[in-house]
């Protein structure tokens, strides 16, 4: 008999059980802990609401703003994917399966750049990824204060419009403070319960310098981390 995989098997388990409600004499009842706990969310956090009593209590590191600003100006957002400044003169390293899908369209008559491969040994060899861009964040504000007011006194049956209000009013305000270049994103966290507003440089003069051929690039088969 052909076996399912594991999360298949369970789901058909529960198809069968479900029905049948009734619970067998003696059944032990279970006991679900529903108190809040500090890592329900997990353990990743955004940069302004970042644990730093937790670090420094649970693995003796003293984060300071320095070091939090630092960390974040040397990330950046690709399409899809996150990357790194790896060098002062704007080197970007980044997955393989980011850019494949940009790869032929930077490749000329007679190359085959997925089979044999990439590299620019000087800045002229360079070649500009079209339609590519880099985000870097250059800030990252709480904005809660400004869009649950806007809702607040807005009365129910407007809250989405006030929000959408307040949120494009939030943008425009970071725009004439930063600069028009820049691309600001306000996203809601926690269930609604905050907003932070994500300022970001985007760079749109992207190139290729270096990418090896697809079978060293997918080399072990796991298309998340290649």
């Amino acid at each position: 008999m052909r076996r399912l995989p594991a999360p298949a098997r369970v789901l058909a388990a529960l198809t069968v059980l479900l029905p049948g409600a009734a619970v067998p004499a003696g059944a032990q009842t279970l006991e679900v802990d529903t108190v809040p706990g500090r890592f329900d969310f997990g353990k990743m956090w955004t940069y302004e609401y970042a644990p730093t009593e937790y670090f420094s209590e649970t693995y003796g590191f003293d984060a300071d703003q320095a070091w939090f600003d630092r960390v974040r100006l040397c990330v950046l957002r690709v399409p899809g994917c996150s990357a790194s400044f790896v060098s002062p003169n704007g080197l970007v390293a980044t997955n393989h399966h980011c850019v494949r899908g940009r790869i032929p369209s930077v490749q000329r008559e007679g190359e085959s750049l997925l089979d044999d491969g990439f590299y620019a040994a000087n800045l002229a060899e360079e070649r500009r990824i079209p339609g590519y861009y880099a985000d870097r964040l250059i800030a990252a504000v709480d904005v809660s204060d400004e869009v649950l007011a806007a809702m607040d006194e807005a009365g129910p049956e407007a809250r989405r419009e006030a929000r959408s209000g307040a949120i494009a009013a939030v943008q425009e305000r970071l725009r004439r403070e930063h600069g028009d270049e820049v691309h600001v994103e306000v996203r809601p966290l926690y269930h609604g319960g905050r907003y932070s507003a994500y300022v970001f440089r985007r760079f749109t003069d992207v190139r290729l310098v270096a990418a090896v051929e697809l079978a060293i690039g997918f080399f072990g088969g796991d298309p998340d981390n290649f």
